[in-house]
């Protein structure tokens, strides 16, 4: 393979101590963009945004599309932090399956009756917003950390934006789900504590980092991480109570 092409498609970046990968944008998905915009038209723009913007939030937490503080109730979608760290599949599943008991209906074949490419269509069509670099994201890693001290770091940093027990509130999406819990994969959710969402009150929690809302170490953010996959009912747990004291 040629050095320099190598050199060009992928970047080392060292960030708060950690080695992260990046790499051009992800190729585009096989869906057809145009038409996928006409389905977000149709479907999503009520809760969403017309620009993907979601709802501002007593915070602005959601806030984007221009900056507006909006009435709307659907998750930011364009943000370059999410659109960076999603993957198709993920926004696929996410299309498909919805949040059971919360608003985000699901939109497949067992929900609204969105067939395949639809879906496919309606995720070339968010794909289109992005503008960063795509962020490696290892699904297969597990974190283990220590979900007692994470629950405290949960309770003491998250749980006023996200609710006590990860329900949600009007200004933060709900993270106690289980289809958001089976699709989201352990790195996903750390990377997301570790780097947080410009233009929201989601900063990154990492020590270091200029807009840290507050700074915490790597393991801390793994225990957060333990504590949020801990709600996972499918999940096969990584330690017992008497490990954990």
């Amino acid at each position: 393979m040629n050095s320099k092409k190598l050199i060009l498609g992928v970047t080392a970046v060292l960030v708060g101590g950690l080695f992260v990968l990046g790499g051009i944008v992800s190729a585009k998905p096989g869906g057809d963009a145009k038409r996928g915009g006409e389905l977000f038209k149709k479907n999503c723009t009520e809760c969403h945004g017309d620009k993907g913007q979601g709802r501002g939030g007593p915070q602005g937490w959601f806030t984007g599309g221009g900056g507006e503080v909006t009435d709307l109730v659907g998750n930011q979608l364009n943000n370059q932090d999410f659109l960076a760290l999603a993957s198709d599949e993920y926004l696929k599943e996410t299309i498909e399956y919805g949040r059971p008991n919360h608003l985000m209906p699901a939109w497949g074949d067992k929900g609204k009756g969105l067939k395949d490419k639809d879906v496919d269509d309606l995720v070339a069509f968010l794909r289109s917003w992005q503008k960063a670099p795509s962020i490696h994201v290892d699904d297969n890693l597990q974190v283990w950390g220590n979900p007692v001290n994470g629950k405290d770091w949960f309770d003491a940093i998250c749980a006023k934006c996200h609710g006590e027990n990860g329900d949600g509130t009007d200004g933060a999406p709900v993270l106690n789900d289980p289809v958001f819990l089976k699709y989201a994969s352990d790195d996903f959710i750390r990377q997301t504590v570790l780097r947080g969402r410009q233009g929201t009150v989601m900063r990154s929690f990492l020590a270091g980092k200029d807009d840290a809302v507050t700074e915490l170490e790597p393991r801390q953010i793994d225990d957060i991480v333990s504590y949020i996959r801990s709600w996972d009912k499918s999940a096969k747990p990584r330690f017992t109570l008497d490990q954990m004291k």
